[in-house]
């Protein structure tokens, strides 16, 4: 019995022996199994791997290049449905991969884990940068608004408002200004057709038949609303051969100026003197026999051109389609402008118009001799 004890206890001790070193080597298997893993993961962001992925479906591409570089991909499918990819083929890491697949996607990725990759909308506040390319920008000055060759039909400028040359952008207020380029390219003859054609809200007030101009801005009467060179101008019917440019003045601000109506307010500009030679003759044809000449000179009178003058001028003769509805008229207006320097201006104006006509509506016959002198 004893031999027999002895026997077991020997045969015991080999089995437990090769158990230990059995655990040992696993032990030691796994220990390297797992930090080969670790290492392999941690350098799974920098290792250039070869890829053949061919363009089309961005979803499709995620999902390959994600199987082929060992991650796990996660993307909701609304991001990426009907978004194609221009594909891989060469040598990346991960970073470069997913960056050119989602290229001009609006999308981008981010690790969730160190094996996992999300993909999401780019973020708009993002601090990237990026390089557009140059653009260049062609353009034409300003023109001076005073040349008469000025063919804008935009003025930078009007005095209506402040009653200062005040650039109309920096004025806060509604001006339009009707330019005298607008008016020449229109062949407009009178000035209720330039307002009433060219800005909006005016109408004409009929009811005074036609001898003199009164609108409607806005629903109000401006018949106290008329103004020339910012002072009221009277119950008057004026010759637009003269006129630089015509302003409107619109709402309630036009009752700065005192006894009105807040509809607004027109104010007529009229030409000054120039230091530089203009000479024009025009001549126009209208139906129902109307003539119109005008005439415009200007130029400097001393060699310095402080002193300038300006002629302008006008004949006209027309019918109507009604018969002995005649309208002739004689209008000169010569201008003298006194200009030393940039802060000092004075102007003296002689206006003198002879007119036939027949009042409308009462057809009753006048002849009208006006004169006016600032």
């Amino acid at each position: 019995m004893s031999l027999t004890n002895r026997s077991s206890t020997f045969d015991l001790q080999p089995s437990r022996l090769h158990q230990a070193i059995q655990g040992i080597l696993l032990v030691s298997v796994l220990t390297v199994s797992v930090a080969a893993n670790a290492e392999s993961t941690n350098n799974t962001g920098s290792v250039k791997r070869s890829y053949h992925i061919s363009g089309g479906s961005l979803s499709q591409a995620l999902r390959q290049f994600a199987t082929n570089s060992g991650l796990l991909f996660s993307a909701e499918a609304k991001l990426t449905d009907g978004k194609t990819t221009a594909g891989l083929d060469g040598e990346y890491t991960v970073e470069e991969g997913f960056k050119k697949l989602l290229a001009g996607s609006g999308l981008t990725y981010t690790f969730t884990d160190d094996n996992s990759v999300a993909i999401k909308l780019a973020d708009s506040k993002s601090d990237t940068v990026l390089n557009l390319p140059a653009v260049k920008v062609t353009g034409k000055a300003v023109s001076d608004p005073n040349d008469p060759y000025n063919p804008d039909y935009s003025l930078p400028n009007a005095s209506t408002a402040t009653k200062t040359d005040t650039p109309i952008m920096n004025t806060p207020v509604n001006i339009q200004v009707v330019s005298k380029a607008l008016m020449n390219d229109q062949q407009d003859t009178n000035i209720v057709e330039a307002l009433t054609k060219n800005v909006s809200g005016v109408q004409a007030e009929h009811g005074s038949g036609n001898i003199y101009e009164n609108f409607i801005i806005r629903g109000f009467s401006a018949d106290s609303n008329v103004y020339r060179n910012g002072l009221r101008r009277g119950m008057n019917n004026f010759d637009p051969a003269n006129i630089d440019q015509l302003e409107v003045l619109k709402s309630p601000a036009a009752m700065l100026y005192g006894r009105g109506q807040p509809g607004g307010m027109v104010n007529y500009v009229t030409k000054k003197g120039l230091n530089k030679p203009y000479y024009s003759l025009q001549q126009q044809f209208g139906t129902y026999d109307q003539y119109r000449t005008t005439v415009d000179a200007t130029g400097p009178l001393d060699e310095a051109g402080t002193l300038s003058y300006r002629f302008n001028g006008s004949y006209q003769d027309m019918g109507s389609f009604k018969d002995f509805i005649n309208d002739q008229r004689v209008f000169i207006a010569p201008t003298l402008s006194y200009k030393p320097n940039d802060r000092f201006e004075a102007n003296f104006e002689l206006e003198y118009k002879h007119e036939k006509r027949l009042m409308t509506g009462a057809s009753l016959p006048l002849e009208i001799d006006q004169l006016l002198f600032r």
